[in-house]
C-alpha cells in the first residue's frame, strides 16, 4: 500500500527535489525520513524541471514517483536506483528518448508517459515482468515493439494519439489484458482473440475512412464496454449484437442513419450529439430525430440522449420499460411527454437546459423517481393554481429536486409531500418566501434558496434536523432566527449577500458547522459564542462593518481559511495567533497599521492577504512563517521590506507594490524558492546583486520605481521569463551577460533614459522587447541577431532609419516606430504580407505587423 504524505513531508519534499533535481545548493532541513518515504507527488508541482540529474535517486523505498506536468526533456541513466518502484508517472513533459536503466525497474506495475516526444520505444520494455498498466498515448511513435506484447502481465494499454499503422498481430499475447485504447489508429485483426479484454475505446478516430466497424471486434466475447465516439461512423453491423456481455455502448457524435437492437444485455447506451438525419441540408434539421431502432432495445436501463436537438420525445420510448436513467439534457424539449411518464422504472429523469415551461400533468406516474433534474428551463408556477404542480408533490419517492435557473415566483405548501426529498436546489429564481411546510421534510440535508428575492427564513427552520448544506446567499435577509443554532447537522451555512447587521449568540450552537459564509452584510461585531464554532474550518466576514475581532475568536482551532477583507479593522487582537490550523487569512481593505506579534506563531499559514491598509511594518515574529508561499501588502506605508521576510524561505510569490520602499537589499537572497516578485510603484533606487540567488524566479516586477543603475545581476536569472522595468531612470542596460536567457519573454525597459543597445541584449534574449520612451539614437545590427524576438517596440526615441539587417529577423512580427523613421525599400519583400497601422495612438507612430 502506498503511504500518503502529510503537508510538512510535502513542503520538505518540495524543497528537496528543487536542490537534487536542480542542483542548486540550498540550506535544506534533514534528509533522514527521506530513507522511508514511499510516494513522491510532484506533478504540477510549479518546478518546471528541465533535466533530473542522477544524484536525484537516492529513495531506495520510493513506490510511486509522480512527475507530470513539468518540463522534464531527458530521464536520468541511474532510475533504476529506486528498485521498490511501484508506479511511475511521466505523463505531459518534454522527453523524446528513454534510457534503457528505465526498464530496469521490476517492481514497476504502472508506466505512463503520455503525451511526450517519444518517437520510440526499446525493445527492452520486455523486462517489466510485473507491469500492469502502460500509457503510451499521445507521443510521436511511428510503431510500437513487438516486445510490449511480451509483457504477458499487461492489464491496461493505451496507445492512442500516436501516428503508427496497424497494431501488430502480436497483440494476442496479451492475454491477461482488461482494457485497451486505441483511438486514433487502425484497429488490430487480431483483437478477437484478447479473450479477457472488457473495456474497448476507440472513439476520436481521425482517419477519414473509419465509417465502419471491423469485424473483429464482434468476436471479442467477454467485451463488456464499447467506446466508438465522435467519429465518422454512418453503419454499425448487426453483427455487433453477437457481443452478449457487452453492457454500456458509447456511440455519441457519429453519423448512424439506425443503430442495431438486438443486443442481450445492454444496459447503458449514450448517443449524444448524433447527426442521425445528415440527408437534410441545413443544419437545423439534421437533428431532432432518433432512430427508432433505439426503443427496441429492451434490456436498456441508462439513455442518455443530450445535444441531439430534440424538441420532443417520441412515443416509441414508452417501450423501454426497464429504464432506470433517462438523459436529454441540452437539448430544445418545450414539454414532457405522457410517453416519458409510463417509464414507472424511472429513477434518474435529467432534463436541464431545456425549454421546458410547466411540470407534465401526472408526474406522479413515475413511482420510482428518486432524482429530477429540470434547472435551467422556463418554468415559472410551483404553486396551487398552476394545474400539474400538485403531482409533483406526489413524487414520494424523490430524494433529489434541482429547479436552479428557472422563472419561479413561489413554491406551493404541498412540499412538505417529498418526505423523503434530500437535496432541494431552487438557486437563482424569483421567490419571494418560502412556505413554513418546506420545514416538514424530515430527510433534507441540502438546500439551495441562492439568488432569490427571500426577506426571512422559513418560520419553523429548526425542524429542518437532518440539514447539512443551507445556501440562501445573495437575498434580502436581515435577520438570523435564534432557533437556527437547533440545526446540529448543519455543516455549510451560507448568508453572503444579504442585509443581516447582527448574528445571534445561539449561531455557537452549530457545533458541526465546518463553513460560515457571512461576507457582504452589515456586520459589525462578532458575538462571544463565536469561539464555540470548534469544528468551523472556514470563516468568511468580509465586506461587513466590522471594527475589531472578538477575542473568543482563538478558540477556532480547526479554522483554516479567514476571510476578513473589506472591514473597519484597526487592529487584530493578540488571541489570533492561537489559531494554529490557519492556512489562508485575507486582510486587505482595513484600516491595519501592523500585525500582532503572535502572528509569528501561525506556523500552518501559507498565505497571507493584507493589501489596501496602512501597514508602516511588520514585526520580526512574521519570519516563523516557514509554511508562507504567498504575501501581498501591496497599497501599504511601508519604507522598506520588514527583517523578518528575509526568513520565510519557502515564499514563492510576494507583492509588495505602491508602497514607499526605497531599496532591495541584500538579505533577498534568502527568498530562493521565489517565483513572483512585485515591487512596483515603490521608491527603490537601487537592487542589491545578490538578486541573482533567485534561481527560480520568473516574473519580476520594477516599474514605477527610481532606478538608476542595473546590476549586471539582474540577468543573470535564467528561469525569468518576464522583467517590467518601465518607468524608472534607468541610463544603460547591463553589458556583461555570459549567457543566454532561453525563457525570457518579456523586457519592459520604456519610459527610462536610454541611449545605446549594448550587444549584450544578444543574451538577455527577450522575445519581446520594449524600448519605447527612450533616448536611442541608433538601432544596432545585432539586435536583429536575437533568435526569440518577435516583438520591438520603439516608439519616442531619436531613431532616424531602420538597418537592412531587420531582414535578418526572421521571426520578428512587429516594430513599433515614430512615423518619421526611415524603413529600408526591401522590407516590403521581405515581409510580404506585412501592414503598416499609421497614426498609432499611443504617440502617433507606426506600428509594423504580419498578418
Amino acid at each position: 500500500m502506498i503511504n500518503i504524505l502529510t503537508e510538512e513531508e510535502k513542503r520538505k519534499l518540495y524543497g528537496w527535489i528543487r536542490y537534487h533535481f536542480l542542483g542548486f545548493n540550498v540550506n535544506l532541513e534533514t534528509e533522514e525520513y527521506l530513507t522511508t518515504v514511499k510516494e513522491l507527488p510532484l506533478w504540477d508541482a510549479n518546478i518546471y524541471i528541465e533535466k533530473i540529474t542522477n544524484e536525484s535517486f537516492k529513495l531506495k523505498s520510493m513506490q510511486k514517483l509522480n512527475l507530470a506536468e513539468n518540463s522534464i526533456r531527458k530521464l536520468p541513466t541511474k532510475l533504476s536506483n529506486l528498485e521498490n518502484l511501484k508506479v511511475l508517472i511521466f505523463a505531459m513533459n518534454k522527453i523524446n528518448k528513454l534510457p534503457k536503466s528505465i526498464f530496469k525497474l521490476n517492481c514497476l506495475e504502472e508506466l505512463n508517459l503520455a503525451s511526450n516526444r517519444l518517437s520510440k520505444i526499446p525493445d527492452e520494455i520486455s523486462n517489466l515482468c510485473n507491469l500492469k498498466k502502460l500509457d503510451i498515448s499521445y507521443n510521436n511513435l511511428k510503431e510500437i515493439p513487438k516486445r510490449i506484447f511480451d509483457i504477458e502481465t499487461l492489464e491496461e494499454l493505451d496507445v492512442s494519439g500516436n501516428s503508427y499503422g496497424e497494431i501488430p498481430k502480436e497483440i494476442s499475447k496479451l492475454i491477461n489484458l482488461k482494457e485497451l485504447s486505441i483511438n486514433l489508429n487502425k484497429t488490430p485483426t487480431e483483437i478477437k482473440k484478447l479473450n479477457n479484454l472488457k473495456i474497448l475505446n476507440i472513439s476520436n478516430r481521425c482517419d477519414s475512412d473509419f465509417n465502419k466497424l471491423p469485424k473483429e471486434i464482434f468476436n471479442i466475447k467477454s467485451l463488456e464496454e464499447l467506446d466508438i465516439s465522435n467519429n465518422d461512423i454512418y453503419e454499425i453491423n448487426n453483427e455487433i449484437c453477437k457481443l452478449t456481455n457487452l453492457k454500456k455502448l458509447d456511440i455519441s457524435g457519429n453519423n448512424l442513419k439506425k443503430i442495431p437492437y438486438k443486443f442481450k444485455n445492454l444496459k447503458s447506451l449514450i448517443i449524444s450529439f448524433n447527426d442521425f438525419n445528415y440527408s437534410f441540408k441545413s443544419f437545423k434539421d439534421r437533428f431532432g430525430l432518433l432512430p427508432k431502432e433505439i426503443f427496441k432495445i429492451k434490456t436498456l436501463e441508462e439513455l442518455d440522449i443530450n445535444l441531439n436537438g430534440l424538441t420532443e420525445f417520441p412515443k416509441e420510448i414508452s417501450a423501454l420499460t426497464n429504464l432506470k436513467i433517462l438523459d436529454a439534457h441540452e437539448n430544445e424539449i418545450g414539454c414532457i411527454s405522457g410517453f416519458v411518464l409510463e417509464l414507472t422504472n424511472l429513477k434518474e429523469l435529467i432534463l436541464n437546459n431545456n425549454k421546458i415551461s410547466a411540470i407534465p400533468y401526472r408526474i406522479d406516474r413515475l413511482i420510482n423517481l428518486e432524482k429530477l433534474d429540470l434547472s435551467y428551463n422556463d418554468i415559472k408556477y410551483l404553486c396551487d393554481f398552476a394545474d400539474n404542480s400538485r403531482y409533483l408533490y406526489q413524487l414520494n419517492n424523490l430524494k433529489e429536486l434541482n429547479l436552479e435557473e428557472n422563472k419561479i415566483s413561489s413554491i406551493s405548501y404541498d412540499i412538505e409531500n417529498l418526505i423523503n426529498l434530500e437535496k432541494l436546489n431552487l438557486s437563482d429564481n424569483k421567490i419571494k418566501y418560502l412556505p413554513d411546510t418546506i420545514c416538514n421534510l424530515k430527510n433534507l440535508k441540502e438546500l439551495k434558496c441562492d439568488e432569490n428575492i427571500i426577506n426571512e427564513f422559513p418560520k419553523d427552520i429548526e425542524k429542518l434536523a437532518s440539514l447539512e448544506i443551507l445556501d440562501l446567499s445573495y437575498n434580502a435577509i436581515e435577520y438570523i432566527p435564534k432557533s437556527i443554532g437547533k440545526l446540529k447537522n448543519l455543516k455549510k451555512l451560507n448568508l453572503q449577500g444579504n442585509i443581516i447587521k447582527e448574528i445571534p449568540e445561539e449561531i455557537g450552537e452549530l457545533e458541526n458547522l465546518e463553513e460560515l459564509n457571512l461576507a457582504y452584510n452589515k456586520i459589525e461585531y462578532l458575538p462571544d459564542s463565536i469561539g464555540k464554532l470548534k469544528n468551523l474550518i472556514e470563516l468568511a466576514l468580509s465586506h461587513n462593518e466590522i471594527k475589531s475581532l472578538n477575542k473568543n475568536i482563538e478558540n477556532l482551532k480547526n479554522l483554516e481559511k479567514l476571510y476578513l477583507w473589506e472591514n473597519e479593522l484597526t487592529e487584530l487582537p493578540e488571541e489570533i495567533g492561537e489559531l494554529e490550523n490557519l492556512k489562508n487569512i485575507e486582510l486587505s481593505e482595513n484600516k491595519l497599521k501592523t500585525l500582532p506579534k503572535s502572528f509569528g506563531r501561525l506556523i500552518n499559514l501559507e498565505k497571507l492577504d493584507a493589501n489596501l491598509n496602512q501597514i508602516n511594518d511588520l514585526p520580526e515574529e512574521i519570519g516563523n512563517l516557514k509554511k508562507l508561499t504567498r504575501l501581498e501588502l501591496k497599497n501599504n506605508k511601508l519604507t522598506f521590506i520588514p527583517k523578518g521576510i528575509y526568513n520565510l524561505r519557502n515564499l514563492s510569490e510576494i507583492d509588495l507594490s505602491h508602497n514607499e520602499i526605497e531599496y532591495i537589499d541584500a538579505e533577498i537572497k534568502n527568498l530562493v524558492f521565489m517565483v513572483a516578485f512585485d515591487m512596483s510603484h515603490n521608491k527603490i533606487k537601487n537592487v542589491s546583486k545578490e538578486i541573482k540567488k533567485l534561481e527560480f524566479i520568473s516574473r519580476i516586477d520594477l516599474n514605477n520605481n527610481e532606478i538608476e543603475y542595473l546590476p549586471d545581476e539582474i540577468f543573470y536569472l535564467r528561469g525569468c521569463e518576464s522583467f517590467d522595468l518601465n518607468n524608472n531612470k534607468i541610463k544603460a542596460i547591463p553589458d556583461n551577460i555570459p549567457f543566454k536567457l532561453k525563457k525570457l519573454y518579456w523586457l519592459n525597459l520604456n519610459d527610462n533614459e536610454i541611449e545605446f543597445i549594448p550587444e549584450s541584449i544578444k543574451n538577455i534574449n527577450p522575445m519581446s522587447l520594449n524600448l519605447d520612451n527612450n533616448k536611442i539614437k541608433n538601432i544596432p545590427d545585432y539586435i536583429f541577431e536575437i533568435k526569440n524576438l518577435q516583438c520591438l517596440l520603439l516608439l519616442n526615441n531619436e531613431i532616424k532609419s531602420v538597418p537592412e539587417s531587420i531582414l535578418n529577423a526572421k521571426r520578428l512580427n512587429t516594430l513599433r516606430i515614430d512615423k518619421e523613421v526611415i524603413l529600408p525599400e526591401k522590407i516590403k519583400e521581405y515581409l510580404p504580407k506585412l501592414t503598416v497601422e499609421n497614426e498609432y495612438k499611443n504617440g502617433g507612430g507606426i506600428r509594423i505587423y504580419r498578418d
